[in-house]
C-alpha cells in the first residue's frame, strides 16, 4: 500500500513538472505572438501615417503649383511687369509689395506648408543660392530650338570638356533631333549607323529631345559630362525660334553666346567677349551689384546704355539677335511638407504662359 502512494506521489510530481514546462512553453508562444502582433501592428500604424502624410504633402504640393500659377496670372495680367522677367522679378509682378521670400518660403496650408524655390548659380558661376520664387527656361540654351554647334561648343569647353569631345556631342545633338539621316558633320556627328553598332544596340531618335535625360543616349556624352551641362540646358519649347533672356541667363550660358558673338564680328578675341558679359551682368545686378534683388535692372535688348567700348558694342548688337527680355516657358519647383509627418513632397513643373498649360511636370 505504502509502495503504491510512493508510486502515485512520484507521478504526480512528474506530472505537475510537465504541465508547469507546457504553461512555461505557452506563455513564451503567446509572449512571442503579442510582440510580433503588436511589432506588425507598429510597422502598420507607421506606414499608414507615412501614406497620409505623403497624400497631404503631396497636395500641399499641387497647392503651391497652383499659387505659382495664379502669381503667373497676375504678372501676365500686368501691362508693366509683363513687359519683361529678371532673377527677382521672374513671372510674379514688379508691383507686388511682398518680397520673394515673403511670397514663396513657407506658405502655411491646413496641417502644412509649402515653399517654392530653386538653387542658382550666382554670377561667379560656382556660388549656389536659394532662391525663393520661379526661373525660366529662357535662361538655358535649349537643345531643341538651337542649330547653332558653336554655342553648344562654347558651353562644353568652358565647363571644361576638350574640344573633341565637345563638338563630337554638339554635332551628334543636332543629328539625333533633327528629320534627316544625314550626318550634320563627318567626323563628329552619328546617325543610325553607329547607334545600331553599340552593346545594346538602338536607333537615332530622329525627333526633338522630350527630356534632358536622352543626352545620356547621344554619342559622346558620359555620366560626368551630363552633370555638368545639365543645368545650362532645356528641352523647352521643343520649336520656334532660338531665344535667350539676357536678365536671367548665367554667366556661362551669357559667354557661351558670346564666344560664338565674335566669329560674327571684327572682334576675335575671347577677352571681349567675356569683358562684355562682365558688363552685363554688372548693369543687371543693379546699384547693389547683388542677383536676385529688388533693384535688379532689365536690359533692353535694343540699348547700348552699358557702358560698352566699341568692340562689345558691336558684338552686343551681335548677339541681341537672339536676345529676349520676357520668358514665356517658367520652371516650378514646390516642396510640400505635412507637419504631422514630416514627409515632404518636391513637385517640379513647367509652366507655358501663353495658355498657362502644365507642359511638363514630374515628383521627385
Amino acid at each position: 500500500m505504502i509502495r503504491k502512494l510512493l508510486r502515485s506521489s512520484h507521478k504526480i510530481k512528474n506530472d505537475s513538472g510537465i504541465i508547469i514546462i507546457i504553461v512555461l512553453w505557452a506563455m513564451v508562444i503567446l509572449t512571442t505572438l503579442v510582440v510580433s502582433l503588436g511589432r506588425n501592428t507598429s510597422i502598420e500604424l507607421s506606414l499608414t501615417k507615412y501614406a497620409l502624410g505623403d497624400l497631404k504633402a503631396k497636395y500641399l504640393a499641387w497647392a503651391g503649383l497652383n499659387f505659382a500659377m495664379n502669381q503667373i496670372k497676375i504678372d501676365s495680367d500686368d501691362q508693366l511687369s509683363n513687359s519683361f522677367d529678371n532673377l527677382y522679378y521672374c513671372a510674379i509682378s514688379s508691383s507686388q509689395e511682398d518680397s520673394t521670400e515673403q511670397l514663396f518660403k513657407h506658405k502655411e496650408l491646413g496641417q502644412g506648408y509649402f515653399d517654392i524655390r530653386y538653387v542658382y548659380k550666382g554670377s561667379s558661376g560656382a556660388q549656389k543660392l536659394d532662391f525663393y520664387g520661379m526661373q525660366d527656361e529662357e535662361r538655358k540654351i535649349n537643345i531643341n530650338t538651337l542649330n547653332n554647334v558653336a554655342i553648344l561648343n562654347s558651353l562644353l569647353e568652358i565647363l571644361g570638356v576638350d574640344a573633341t569631345t565637345a563638338q563630337t556631342i554638339s554635332y551628334s545633338i543636332l543629328d539625333w533631333k533633327d528629320a534627316d539621316k544625314d550626318l550634320s558633320q563627318n567626323n563628329f556627328g552619328a546617325e543610325d549607323e553607329y547607334y545600331t553598332g553599340q552593346t545594346p544596340s538602338y536607333h537615332c531618335k530622329n525627333a526633338p529631345f522630350d527630356s534632358l535625360e536622352e543626352l545620356l543616349l547621344v554619342r559622346g556624352m558620359t555620366k560626368e559630362i551630363y552633370s555638368k551641362v545639365k543645368d545650362y540646358l532645356t528641352v523647352f519649347p521643343k520649336d520656334g525660334p532660338f531665344v535667350i533672356n539676357f536678365n536671367t541667363a548665367s554667366k556661362t550660358v551669357l559667354q557661351s553666346v558670346a564666344r560664338w558673338g565674335i566669329s560674327q564680328s571684327p572682334t576675335n578675341d575671347v577677352a571681349d567677349a567675356d569683358s562684355l558679359v562682365d558688363n552685363i551682368l554688372r548693369y543687371r545686378a543693379g546699384d547693389d551689384l547683388e542677383d536676385g534683388t529688388k533693384d535688379d535692372r532689365s536690359i533692353n535688348v535694343g540699348q547700348f546704355g552699358l557702358g560698352l567700348n566699341a568692340k562689345e558694342g558691336f558684338l552686343f548688337s551681335v548677339i541681341s539677335q537672339m536676345g529676349n527680355e520676357k520668358s514665356n516657358y517658367i520652371r516650378v519647383s514646390v516642396l510640400g511638407v505635412d507637419n504631422a509627418s514630416h514627409v515632404k513632397v518636391p513637385i517640379e513643373a513647367v509652366i507655358r504662359r501663353d495658355d498657362f498649360a502644365i507642359i511638363d511636370w514630374r515628383r521627385f
